[in-house]
């Protein structure tokens, strides 16, 4: 079992020692010090974050890595990324591509320092009632009180999600929470839905399904075509049976893939170190948490085979994927 806290405090303890500001990793006595805006505590990107910094760690004990707990989704993590306040950052590819480019979320705000290390598993849209609700689809949802679990999820995921099955943004009631808020608020019949798009299962989620019994609702093929026609980086994914206590068949939904994204100013040989560590250690990372060991070479290998990077690779984790035979 990983220790997030201890690495957390270790990482903080020893960035407070050394006066950085975090992101531009600083050196002592040969000794590298990065972070990870790694999203909210306990969810999904923290504990996959977590993990990696202890593989991290382990391969190269000259590289310590802080795990930081951030809020705001990934949107605030590539701001955290654009101005060098973090080392890594976890986010969807969507975010980072808007934000390199300055389109969409990030329209006008063009950040060209931003590069890509890793992506991973894709986030499902996980939209979750009580067995017992009275809303048996997506549009039921129209004049709701849903909980969203990320700020980037209320401002984009969430209205795109629910325009796509025909509810304007104004035709329900929409908050946000942390993930373990959101829960705890549906646990509670505070709301009626939650809907967080995380890589599952998540532990949140897990845990509410030990003291409710839930229902997970599917994405209609109509909507998923609309999301995909309006934002081709949205894709079919699937809620597994095996996820969560009582979903007894796999749900169909949209989801995005997640990246883990860094920027221009961290050396080549350092973020070479970091590919390698992660790479080479898919044993150690699937036995600390599944979704972590899906950050691998493979996924790497079908990402890029759909189109090139945006935005660009980091010169250390282009190095090492030509090395490996995964880029020409």
């Amino acid at each position: 079992m990983i220790n997030a806290k201890r690495v957390l405090l270790t990482g903080f303890l020893l960035l407070s020692l050394l006066g950085t500001s975090g992101g531009s990793p600083a050196i002592a006595q040969d000794v590298v010090y990065v972070n990870i805006a790694a999203g909210a505590y306990g969810a999904g990107y923290h504990i996959i974050s977590t993990a990696i910094a202890q593989v991290v760690q382990k391969q190269d004990p000259k590289i310590r890595v802080a795990v930081e707990a951030t809020t705001g989704g990934g949107q605030a993590n590539i701001r955290h990324l654009a101005k060098k306040d973090a080392t890594l950052g976890f986010a969807g590819t969507d975010a980072a591509s808007d934000g390199y480019l300055g389109i969409g979320q990030f329209k006008d705000q063009k950040m060209p320092n931003l590069r890509m290390a890793w992506v991973g598993l894709p986030l499902q849209m996980h939209i979750i009632v009580l067995s017992d609700s009275e809303v048996k689809k997506v549009s039921d949802l129209k004049g709701k009180k849903v909980a969203t679990c990320s700020a980037g999820t209320d401002r984009v995921y969430a209205p795109m999600f629910m325009k796509a099955h025909g509810i304007a943004r104004a035709e329900y009631r929409s908050q946000y929470q942390q993930p373990a808020e959101a829960t705890a608020a549906l646990r509670d019949k505070q709301i009626d839905a939650m809907i967080c798009p995380v890589i599952g299962p998540d532990p949140s989620i897990i845990d509410l399904a030990t003291t409710r019994e839930l229902r997970f609702l599917p994405t209609d093929p109509v909507a998923m075509e609309a999301l995909r026609t309006e934002n081709p980086w949205w894709t079919k994914t699937v809620i597994s049976k095996t996820f969560y206590r009582g979903v007894s068949e796999d749900v169909p939904t949209a989801g995005f893939y997640s990246a883990i994204v860094t920027h221009e100013g961290v050396p080549e040989k350092l973020m070479y170190q970091m590919t390698k560590a992660v790479m080479e250690s898919q044993k150690e990372l699937t036995a600390m948490y599944p979704a972590a060991g899906r950050v691998n070479l493979e996924a790497q290998r079908k990402f890029l085979e759909a189109g090139p990077s945006v935005p660009p690779l980091h010169p250390g984790v282009e190095r090492y994927y030509r090395e490996k035979g995964i880029l020409k």
